[in-house]
């Protein structure tokens, strides 16, 4: 026998009982049941709200959990929790609860209020400013991958890597059968490998490559 509550259903009654901006929100799912064990409880329509995940999966025995969730805003294909933007001794620390939805809405409302909401909002402040920080690193990197696709006259190759942030350019066809693959890691660190070389080109490259570090060849 299924006993699990429907997640949407009881998201409404705690953010009637929360009150001010709190609402619940249906997920944007082409399957109706999705709402019967997951849901939102959003504070207000601003695209950055405080927004947290609503959960009444079977394994929850009759109760809901409540926890924080993603910002939904995505950079570079990727939407940002609480462990990217928390020190990485405190990962896994997001506040979470599990509440009994028989018991009434307003003591719950309290309940997730103390032990989620007020603990949540800091972190979520930080979620929001990783994020910023990383559409910023984002677009300083595509800054570079432009002007290193100019001076080497390559191609970018569609494949990112996890965050989003790494691509690789390649430079085919260079003079002397010289190839070219180049992964842009952030605006302030470039990786080249050549292929191709002769062991004259190779030497021309290795001194001016520390000259201008700052280092003299013997």
């Amino acid at each position: 026998m299924n006993n699990r509550p429907d997640a949407y259903v009881e998201a409404v009654k705690i953010a009637a009982a929360l009150g001010g901006q709190w609402k619940a929100v249906k997920p944007a799912s082409d399957f109706a049941c999705d709402s019967e064990w997951r849901a939102y409880l959003v504070e207000g329509d601003a695209p950055d709200a405080l927004r947290l995940f609503v959960n009444s999966s079977w394994q929850k025995n009759g109760r809901i959990g409540i926890s924080m969730t993603y910002v939904t805003s995505k950079v570079g294909g990727r939407q940002i929790n609480a462990n990217d933007a928390l020190p990485y001794d405190q990962r896994n620390s997001a506040p979470d609860v599990t509440v009994d939805p028989k018991r009434p809405a307003d003591v719950l409302a309290r309940d997730i209020n103390r032990r989620v909401i007020l603990l949540a909002r800091p972190i979520w402040q930080l979620m929001l400013d990783h994020r910023d920080q990383m559409a910023k690193d984002v677009a300083d990197s595509n800054d570079v991958e432009a002007r290193l696709a100019a001076a080497w006259g390559a191609k970018l190759n569609p494949h990112t890597d996890r965050s989003g942030t790494s691509r690789s350019l390649y430079a085919y066809s260079l003079p002397g059968s010289v190839s070219a693959d180049i992964r842009v890691n952030s605006s302030s660190s470039v990786e080249v490998k050549l292929s191709g070389l002769s062991p004259e080109l190779a030497e021309r490259l290795g001194r001016i490559v520390l000259e201008a570090v700052g280092k003299k060849s013997g």
